[in-house]
Order: structure tokens, then sequence, then C-alpha cells
């Protein structure tokens, strides 16, 4: 496997989470990311069509409607 195809595999990349979508034989709808990093997590995630929740600090907060943003854990409740 070349580093280019490791890179592809790796988290944070879109084809990590399609991976996983197929490897769960199930939906991108489906699977929530949860995840703490906007660019490693967040981003990957939407570009495969999950839905995600971004775990930020109030001063990461961000006006964007494409993700549920929580600034607590107690909030996934």
């Amino acid at each position: 496997m070349s580093h280019n195809e490791r890179n592809l595999n790796a988290k944070g990349s879109p084809e990590y989470f399609q991976r996983i979508v197929l490897e769960l034989d199930v939906e991108p709808y489906d699977i929530t990311m949860v995840g703490d990093s906007f660019e490693n997590d967040i981003q990957p995630a939407i570009a495969a069509g999950l839905n995600t929740i971004w775990y930020c600090s109030e001063k990461e907060l961000r006006d964007d409607s494409q993700h549920k943003q929580i600034i607590t854990l107690k909030e996934l409740n």
C-alpha cells in the first residue's frame, strides 16, 4: 500500500468514513460522527454524507447549520 493509499484510508478523509459505511452495510445518514476536530472529524464526515456533532469550546462555535455543535458531553443526551 502506498503512502497516498494509506492517507485515503486514514481518519480525516471522506474515504475513511465511506469504508466504515460499506463495512457496516448501512446508509451514511444512519451514522453520526461525534468529533472534536472540525478539520479531521467533521468536514470529512460531512463529505461522506454522515450526520455530525462537533464537540468544541464556546470560542470555536460557528454559525453553521450543517452539523450540531455541543460544548459539553452532557448535551449528547
